[in-house]
């Protein structure tokens, strides 16, 4: 399957770096798409890896599970025992290192190594003991899309798949990624300071790059906006030519309402150009964003949770001190609201767990004086002042689990101020999770020139993070009752009281996430966890906890909290 072409590669290879490393399953068109991936990198360990951003590395090929004669969902760490030459191997992530699995992959004649990840997103790959003898590409998968690929191969189907740089592989190629288009400057603004058009808006505009050989005429990009499947916006630009190897900016009208709904509203840019495109999993880039009453955040949150989507998982290299992931925020009308906490996950990499692992919470007010990134006062992150911290241990090995963490005190916001709010570990085996999903390249370069996500390391931050292209999956809550007080007590009686099996909390109207300690009456913590209680009552199992007197603490995002005693006997 894979393409042969020859002396062609010598008139493109200049255009490298105008390209993307993409992994995109051509067949079968049913499960044909972009799946998110990380990939070894020659400067990363992996010295002998091809840098996959030379189109002459790509490979396009079949997919074929490594068979290490042992289970199913084969982890690649035994001696292989079927022939992989000119395929692309597949292996599960577990027990041994990746260097190890893409070396025995590679001994079996593999072209390049999937490895499918035993959690949700993905991870950065360590070569370990044997990355440095690897000359194949590999890459991760999530769980989520490498099941979607395993089932078409269990069916018997081929599945085959493009991994790298695709520049000059068609005639007819015109596409957008990630970085080539703008997105509204947060995925979840607060209602409260999204009131109407002088409030909130999206300026849309996208590159189109012409990735084929031939020239394109006429090409245009289309912008619509929905909200609940009504279309709010349907735009299309002007139209404009593209050679090979180069690249249009097309602008459009500015998107605002009267006023705004809460909700999910959905973005989606496609290029319209009149020649026949021979590869079509880049000419449509979606991006949703959110009105919301309670959410901040730069990261993608679930539509059905409300809660942060997490890719990758990542620390710097070098951190064995203070490590802290954090999100820029800063509105003239910040001052309606007050931040109550953050929502994140964390993972270890294998054998490490979670299980008692520190985590605090940081509300900072970030008092450097600057415009904007281009700035030259902008020398750092120099100044700031602590304004709202939460703290949370690990009772269990919570992997990839959304964890929220409220701040002691509900924390003011003023406006026009500049804030970050950031996920800090001492850890060296925790890692934060991060959505590569959303490239805020446009945002930070050409639309509004604000910070991100800064991160420290050490004591050291970086403005820029780990890029553009990933930002930390954190949501932080916030409130518009700002005379509600963090002590306030909420008039809560379950029942059965005694109980021996389940106890009923009646909430009182109140609903979300809350979190729950239970702690016995020597006050030593017995179960700390967060809940959900949207039914408007929650239900609490006991069965494991010995009979007894205990105090329940239930402390709402909104800040209020309740109280109560418990007696289980069995």
């Amino acid at each position: 399957m894979k393409k042969i072409l020859l002396g062609f590669y010598l008139s493109i290879f200049s255009f490298a770096c105008f390209g993307q490393v993409i992994f995109y399953v051509e067949e079968p068109a049913s499960i044909s798409n972009n799946y998110s991936f990380t990939y070894t990198d020659p400067g990363g360990g992996w010295s002998l890896t091809p840098d996959l951003l030379d189109p002459l590395n790509a490979v396009q090929d079949t997919l074929m599970l490594a068979d290490d004669g042992t289970a199913d969902d084969s982890l690649a760490c035994n001696p292989l025992v079927n022939d992989l030459t000119g395929k692309i191997a597949v292996c599960y992530r577990g027990a041994c290192q990746f260097g190890l699995k893409a070396k025995k992959a590679q001994d079996a004649g593999a072209v390049a190594l999937i490895i499918i990840n035993h959690s949700p997103g993905t991870v950065g790959m360590a070569p370990g003991d044997s990355g440095a003898l690897v000359t194949i590409p590999v890459v991760m998968l999530s769980d989520a899309d490498g099941a979607i690929l395993r089932a078409s191969m269990d069916a018997g189907e081929d599945v085959v798949a493009f991994i790298g740089n695709k520049v000059g592989y068609y005639a007819d190629d015109l596409g957008f990624f990630g970085d080539d288009i703008n997105r509204p400057k947060s995925f979840s603004n607060p209602l409260a300071i999204s009131s109407d058009n002088t409030e909130y808006d999206v300026q849309p505009g996208a590159w189109v790059n012409n990735y084929g050989t031939n020239q394109q005429l006429g090409v245009a990009v289309n912008a619509q906006i929905t909200l609940n499947g009504t279309i709010l916006y349907d735009q299309t630009s002007a139209t404009a030519d593209i050679s090979f190897g180069d690249s249009a900016y097309f602008s459009l009208p500015v998107f605002s309402q009267s006023t705004y709904a809460e909700g999910y509203y959905e973005l989606t840019y496609s290029i319209v150009t009149t020649a026949p495109d021979q590869f079509m999993g880049d000419n449509m880039v979606s991006q949703n964003f959110m009105i919301s009453d309670t959410l901040f955040s730069m990261t993608t949150l679930s539509d059905s949770t409300n809660k942060p989507v997490s890719g990758p998982f990542y620390r710097p290299s070098d951190a064995l001190g203070s490590y802290s992931a954090c999100i820029h925020f800063q509105d003239p009308n910040a001052s309606r609201m007050a931040a109550m906490g953050i929502t994140f996950a964390a993972s270890t990499t294998d054998p490490a767990v979670l299980d008692g692992e520190y985590i605090s919470v940081y509300g900072y007010e970030w008092t450097d004086q600057f415009t904007d990134i281009n700035d030259p006062n902008l020398t750092g992150v120099d100044n700031i002042v602590l304004t709202g911290v939460g703290e949370y241990t690990y009772a269990a090995d919570l992997q990839n689990e959304n964890i929220y963490v409220p701040f002691d005190q509900p924390m003011t916001l003023n406006d026009n101020t500049r804030y970050l709010f950031c996920v800090n570990t001492f850890s060296p085996e925790v890692y934060i999770g991060f959505d590569n999903t959303i490239d805020y390249t446009q945002n930070w370069e050409s639309v509004y020139n604000q910070p991100i996500s800064p991160i420290e390391d050490n004591g050291t931050w970086y403005i820029g993070g780990f890029g553009r292209d990933v930002v930390p999956s954190l949501s932080v809550n916030v409130s518009t009752n700002l005379n509600v007080e963090e002590n306030e007590e909420l008039n809560i009686t379950p029942y059965p009281n005694p109980t021996n099996h389940m106890v009923n909390i009646p909430l009182n109207g109140f609903k979300g996430m809350a979190n729950l300690k239970i702690y016995d009456l020597a006050g030593k913590l017995i179960s700390d966890e967060n809940v959900n209680t949207l039914s408007g009552n929650l239900q609490v199992n006991v069965n494991d906890i010995p009979n007894g007197n205990y105090l329940f603490n239930i402390t709402f995002e909104d800040g209020r909290s309740g109280k109560f005693n418990v007696v289980i006997t069995k």
